[in-house]
């Protein structure tokens, strides 16, 4: 998730558990996210696999900014902080 182009694919390496799996990406638009205490313009994604769904944001360069996943009823976030 952290290169823009896995959203291009439909399928991607499953590094846990081993195999190929399916996965769905559809556009969520355009949405601020804050970045090193700054407000950033960004593209979002809804993303999904058989294991684990969630959204991904990179910004105007392309670069990763924020991740957030539901696997198991947790939430995991994870953001670009520099």
């Amino acid at each position: 998730m952290w290169n823009t182009a896995v959203l291009a694919q439909k399928t991607v390496i499953d590094a846990q558990h081993g195999g190929i799996i399916g996965l769905s990406v559809s556009p969520q638009g355009q949405q601020q996210v804050v970045v090193a205490g700054r407000q950033v313009p960004t593209e979002a994604y809804q993303v999904v696999t058989p294991f684990v769904a969630g959204n991904v944001w990179y910004d105007d360069a392309g670069r990763w900014v924020k991740a957030l996943f539901e696997k198991d009823g947790e939430l995991m976030e994870y953001r670009l902080v520099a």
